[in-house]
């Protein structure tokens, strides 16, 4: 009698033990957690393609947690990611969806960041699609018109390139100047090697004439210098001379000098004119007196 209840007593703890270890199994399959210190993070992606609530989500490719819920939403897929309660994630992590296995799979990727600052949870941050199998298919896809039409050019151009090949009056006359550049390339190399010495001899005079204009730099390098420190005050004093010099231009064009008002005053001109005339008057009364009697003085001294 003790032995069947020893038995049963086993059996059952047996039995207990294994629905335990099912249920966690099973939990940590699904991410059930009997803890409330998750953290939820919320992220917006352009397109999760595929991903599915109750995917891995991993940070620097360690599991530490998986998606909660996906709602689309007019702007994006908004998906609510549960992390464990020691993530620590920074304010440059970055979010993307990524492959989890060859046979499609997805699962959030987060890369935790450098940032000294901790990352805002209360935030909504954005993802990105990082690209599967699928997209590159179908990018491919979209694109295969184009390859086709590449191909078929490629095609066009290896048969006109065989036609002319073919040709054998265009590879005669291939031939032809293949022949002469192979005699215009002989007939350079011949000049050259008859013009070895000459040549040399040229290079020689080019570096030694490259050395003396090198000596006379460094040798007169600061009568040089003196020389243009003295041209560019001659240019600086020039630019102040034509500067002066359009300066009192514009003050006779304005008739702000003797001289403009001379030039453009109407008025002094006309006083001008007539003062000139009035002295022409007396030195010919003066004249004609001299020719005549002499000078003629009623002046009442005393």
């Amino acid at each position: 009698m003790n032995k069947e209840r020893k038995t049963n007593l086993r059996v059952g703890i047996v039995g207990v033990l294994a629905f335990i270890l099912m249920i966690w199994i099973f939990g940590w399959a699904k991410n059930f957690s009997l803890s409330s210190d998750s953290l939820k993070l919320h992220i917006r992606f352009d397109s999760v393609a595929g991903l599915e609530e109750g995917d891995v989500v991993s940070i620097n490719g360690v599991r530490k947690g998986f998606v909660e819920t996906i709602r689309i939403k007019d702007d994006g897929v908004y998906v609510i990611a549960v992390l464990d309660n020691d993530t620590k994630l920074k304010a440059d992590a970055s979010f993307s969806v990524v492959m989890l296995d060859l046979m499609g799979g997805k699962k959030v990727e987060i890369d935790q960041g450098t940032s000294e600052t901790l990352l805002d949870l209360k935030d909504i941050h954005n993802g990105k699609f990082g690209g599967d199998v699928s997209a590159a298919i179908t990018a491919l896809s979209s694109v295969q018109t184009d390859i086709i039409d590449i191909v078929k050019e490629v095609k066009t151009s290896l048969s006109a390139i065989n036609r002319i090949i073919s040709d054998s009056s265009i590879a005669e006359k291939l031939s032809v100047s293949l022949s002469k550049l192979n005699s215009a390339l002989d007939e350079t190399r011949n000049l050259i090697r008859n013009n070895k010495d000459d040549l040399n001899t040229l290079l020689t005079s080019t570096t030694s004439m490259t050395d003396n204009v090198n000596k006379f730099l460094t040798k007169n390098d600061e009568v040089i210098n003196e020389n243009l420190k003295n041209l560019d005050i001659l240019m600086k004093n020039t630019n102040q001379i034509t500067d002066k010099i359009k300066t009192m231009i514009e003050e006779i064009q304005g008739k702000r000098n003797n001289l403009g008002k001379i030039i453009y005053d109407d008025e002094m001109l006309t006083k001008l004119q007539t003062t000139l005339d009035n002295f022409n008057e007396l030195a010919k009364q003066i004249n004609s007196q001299l020719k005549g009697d002499g000078i003629k003085v009623d002046a009442d001294i005393f």
